[in-house]
């Protein structure tokens, strides 16, 4: 690989491949702070359901024991990513050399030594914008709308007094599938807002 020092293009390169990761471990740690959030929630709920007259039902109890416990698995698998990404922050030229350098983008640019992006480059990450920006927006009111929409199923679900069944598996199923489908969409928004901040690491590997 060519020295730091003496490749400009690989200066450009190295600095946004560094960003690319610090986006990320940004993005991650709000989530983070979300489900810390969550977890603190969940377990005042379930002891001021304890304490309140008769105590917490069974419903309360799992409900807010299962999302306190799904708040830390999720907060755990953050933490991994903010560490995996912030090793690549303090030292980008280490992780960036674990990347293909043979493709012909970065070929070129490394063999050229130029700070200044190729045209080849900034067509591709202008054809990647004009697709990528789209999609962040509309993953990130998508995870709005399943998280508003799975907090407000089971606090229904929660506070059901019905002794219907039915009812009961209705609002269940859809719980776990809203909750479902806004852990999913949290990975596609980190996924498509660091992509859109910093475009030319992925370009770069993807074109």
């Amino acid at each position: 690989m060519p020295s730091r020092t003496a490749n400009e293009a690989l200066e450009v390169i190295l600095a946004d491949y560094q960003r690319y990761h610090a986006v990320l471990v940004v993005l991650a740690g709000i989530f983070l702070a979300a489900a810390v959030v969550l977890v603190v929630v969940c377990w005042r709920a379930l002891r001021a359901a304890r304490r309140s007259p008769g105590g917490a039902s069974r419903r309360q109890r799992w409900t807010y024991g299962s999302f306190a416990a799904t708040g830390v698995l999720v907060s755990l698998f953050l933490l991994l990513i903010i560490a995996a990404n912030l090793s690549n922050v303090i030292d980008p030229q280490a992780g960036f050399a674990g990347v293909d350098q043979s493709r012909g983008a970065i070929a070129a640019w490394l063999a050229s030594g130029s700070p200044t992006v190729p045209t080849e480059v900034q067509d591709a990450i202008s054809a990647r914008l004009a697709w990528q920006r789209p999609k962040a927006v509309i993953v990130t009111v998508l995870l709005v709308a399943a998280a508003t929409a799975s907090v407000i199923i089971w606090r229904r679900f929660v506070e059901r007094r019905s002794s219907s069944r039915s009812g009961s598996l209705l609002l269940f199923s859809s719980g776990v599938v809203t909750a479902g489908f806004s852990l999913l969409l949290m990975l596609m928004v980190m996924g498509n807002v660091q992509a859109i901040m910093v475009p030319m690491p992925l370009t770069l590997a993807y074109g």
